[in-house]
Formats: C-alpha cells, structure tokens, sequence
C-alpha cells in the first residue's frame, strides 16, 4: 500500500529496471525524506511458477543483475543500496569457487595445495552451518534449513553471473533484457489474447 501523491512525486517504478523495482523506489523514497514501513505480518504469497532447477538458476541470475543495477544507481549514496549484496555473492559466488577451482589445478602439480582446497571446503561447510542455523533462530524445520542453506550457496554463482552480465552489458553501452524464468505455460492469462 502506498500514497499516490508520494508515488506520482517520486516518478513511480523505473520501467528500465528488469528486477528490483520495489527496493529501488524505496530508496528513492527514503532519499527523499519519507518512510517505508514493514510490518511483521505476512500479508500475500508470491506463486513463482517455478518446477524446474533451470528457473531457478535463472531467477538467481536475475537477482545478481538487480543486485549490481541497484547498487550502480545507489551504492555511493548514504544508503548504499545493494553494496553488501553484491559484496556477498561475489565472495561466495565467483571469488571462492575459483580459489578452490586453482588450488584444484594447482594440487596436480603441487600436492600440498590440496590443503588450501580443503580448507575453502571447510570454510563453505561453516557458511552453510551459519545460513542453517539462521534459519533455526526463526523456528524453520532442520530439514527446510539445510534445504535453505543449500540452496542459498548454490545461487551465489547464479547471482555472480548476473552481476558479470550486467556489468559486460553496461561497459558495452547495452541495456539488459528481462532474464525470464517462468514456464509459458504459467504465463498470465490476462496477458494474452484471443
């Protein structure tokens, strides 16, 4: 729910934006003097249509492209919006997969490299342990927070490759396209026509 004043005021949703049009208003707004509030009572679900991995990873994609767009527009101002974000998934998604893929490779010409493999793999158990146990803090079920914690890591290289192809898209002076995941099939009917 919002005043129309105040949406009309700030320009509405930047229709230019894939994904992350909500967080990016409320920036605006909060920018701008106004307040957003939360509160903490579930008031919709969101029916994502999703049944396969592959949109999934897709979705994953599209929040690191929103990840990077936001804090493009927003990451040097007092709020640093998306920063924190972007920060997290290039650590866990591209930084540390790739010093485990190197000390991979390195091992097979110096052994004692395997060391520095094994330590990355503990030190992605224990983020995994940390994710996990956040979610026990809010009463989720062991089975959904291993689940959760999982999932969570494995988007991380999703989110990377977003953030790469949104940056690649910008250095060539290109705008990119909706990164779409849903099934045709779960498409809105009021979308289409007879």
């Amino acid at each position: 729910m919002g005043r129309t004043d105040v949406l009309s005021q700030m320009g509405g949703f930047r229709e230019d934006l894939i994904a992350g049009e909500e967080p990016e208003l409320c920036v605006r707004l909060r920018l701008n003097q106004w307040r957003v509030y939360r509160i903490d009572v579930q008031m919709a679900t969101h029916d994502a249509a999703m049944t396969r991995f592959g949109q999934w990873w897709k979705r994953a994609t599209r929040a690191g492209h929103a990840y990077a767009e936001g804090a493009a527009m927003h990451g040097r101002g007092p709020l640093k919006h998306n920063v924190s974000q972007v920060r997290s998934t290039l650590l866990w998604g591209a930084a540390i997969p790739l010093a485990l893929l190197a000390c991979l490779i390195a091992s097979i010409w110096f052994p004692l490299v395997i060391l520095g493999a094994a330590a990355i793999v503990l030190l992605l158990a224990v983020q995994w342990v940390r994710i996990a146990q956040g979610c026990r803090t809010r009463d989720i079920a062991v089975s959904d927070a291993h689940l959760y914690a999982t999932f969570v890591l494995i988007a991380k290289p999703a989110g990377a490759m977003g953030i790469a192809k949104y940056w690649l898209n910008r250095l060539r002076g290109k705008r990119s396209g909706l990164i779409e995941y849903k099934n045709a099939k779960h498409a809105d009917p009021a979308a289409s026509t007879t």
